[in-house]
């Protein structure tokens, strides 16, 4: 045990000397069950809006509106009105976001390309206004959010 705690102290330390990366996009090959969790991850909360004003988050997708970001077949929206799939309940539908918007499916990615950002009444620039998906956890300001 006294090596495994050297190990991941003399890890930590390097760690902490590393350089800051920078945000990447690029190609990934996922399946089962982690592919979601990735997209939802990854994808999805670099496609909220918020996430596009401060320094502090990674910007990813900031200066790429109207730029492919995914292969030319694959399209991506999300759409809080929908309450089930298949006939399996989804838990994250709801008619008005926190906000007192109209909940609405946005197509963020059509073909590949960026876009839309899921947006609450906080403005971005370029994207002025909600699109219905400004959701709060207890206690904070609504943010864009992913519905489910």
């Amino acid at each position: 045990m006294a090596a495994t705690a050297e190990k991941m102290a003399s890890d930590l330390k390097a760690l902490r000397a590393a350089p800051l990366a920078e945000p990447f996009d690029g190609p990934a090959l996922l399946s089962g069950r982690a592919s979601a969790v990735f997209f939802h991850e990854v994808l999805g909360h670099r496609l909220e809006g918020h996430r596009q004003r401060g320094e502090e988050e990674g910007q990813t997708f900031t200066k790429k509106v109207n730029q492919a970001i995914l292969p030319d077949f694959l399209s991506v929206s999300d759409d809080p009105t929908r309450r089930t799939l298949d006939g399996v309940s989804l838990s994250g539908w709801y008619e008005y976001d926190d906000e007192g918007m109209p909940a609405r499916r946005v197509d963020v990615i059509q073909n590949g390309i960026l876009k839309d950002f899921l947006m609450s009444r906080m403005p971005i620039k370029n994207f002025a206004s909600s699109n219905g998906h400004g959701r709060a956890q207890v206690g904070l300001m609504p943010t864009g959010r992913q519905a489910t």
